[in-house]
């Protein structure tokens, strides 16, 4: 019979922690589920350590393939599952012990496809009420405004189109938000929502949230891929939707270029698009918003980083 639950975990240089993630899948304490490790072709001990588990514990499924990112890893445990439902751990994260079985209950209280829980501090799950609308959810993720995450869901396995994971391998920051959006665009149901902690998420200093330096030619293959995942009912509103969300991106561009831009900065396609948008959306720019989009010296640049994270803090 198959489980009820797959649970999905790339591994790639993950033996420091990889122990703690699995033990505490294995001890959950909803137990009808499967875990499925992948070993992104990680080159320290990850891969000796997943077959361990496999040999102990034959809930547990490993597959090796060579390095190709986090994205085709996920595809690559959707593939290979056996449940209707999918729910992803990063191997430096941890679930606790009730985790899945706190979910697993909205899915059967409520007529859904997905169940989007709560990480411990997570505001953004506070303010918003037991099910949510599938367009209401699609609008907060394209503004994310809600988390856009992998994991702390629970994702009907149907809802995986081949659409879902065919992005670029290049897109390497953000791709999480470009599979929800997907995701939610694959089914009508209303959303269920868990606000209880049923996510440990470990700040890790060497993922590529923190190391990876954003440019202009990125931020602009980016946005055509998000504007390719949504559905044709919001195209249009969404270019609205989005524009905070690309000045997110100058911001860190800037910050990442140590605020020093050469004179042709500001006439890359992605600032022209911007900048439409705007005009398109009529879009009122806020002061700090509008010094970023000019073509001013990087002292003004400094001057607007601090204006945002000083200042108002």
């Amino acid at each position: 019979m198959s489980p009820s639950i797959s649970i999905i975990v790339p591994v790639y240089k993950a033996e420091a922690y990889l122990h703690r993630c699995v033990d505490s899948l294995l001890a959950q304490a909803f137990t009808d589920f499967e875990v499925l490790l992948i070993d992104d072709g990680s080159p320290d001990r990850s891969g000796e350590i997943c077959d361990d588990y496999a040999r102990k514990d034959a809930r547990v499924r490993v597959f090796h393939q060579t390095n190709g990112g986090v994205s085709v890893a996920r595809q690559r445990g959707v593939e290979n599952a056996n449940g209707e439902w999918i729910t992803f751990v990063d191997a430096d994260d941890y679930l606790p012990q009730k985790s899945l079985q706190t979910m697993h209950l909205l899915v059967e209280k409520y007529d859904t496809d997905l169940v989007v829980g709560a990480t411990l501090n997570d505001k953004r799950m506070k303010t918003i009420g037991d099910e949510l609308a599938i367009a209401d959810y699609r609008k907060l993720l394209i503004e994310e405004k809600i988390t856009a995450s992998p994991w702390a869901k629970l994702i009907r396995r149907v809802l995986f189109t081949p659409f879902v994971f065919d992005m670029p391998r290049q897109i390497v920051f953000g791709e999480d938000l470009l599979m929800n959006i997907r995701l939610a665009y694959q089914t009508n149901k209303n959303i269920a929502i868990c606000k209880d902690y049923v996510y440990e998420y470990v700040q890790n200093q060497t993922s590529c949230m923190h190391t990876f330096k954003m440019t202009l030619d990125y931020a602009e293959m980016y946005f055509k891929e998000k504007e390719r995942s949504v559905g044709e009912i919001d195209k249009d509103k969404s270019v609205r939707w989005s524009i905070k969300h690309k000045f997110r991106f100058l911001e860190k561009i800037i910050k990442d270029c140590a605020f020093s831009v050469n004179r042709n900065f500001y006439s890359h396609s992605f600032l022209k698009t911007l900048e439409r948008n705007i005009a398109y959306s009529h879009y009122k720019c806020s002061e700090y918003e509008c010094i970023l989009k000019k073509n001013h010296s990087k002292y003004i640049y400094i001057f607007a980083y601090c204006l945002k994270h000083f200042i108002k803090a």
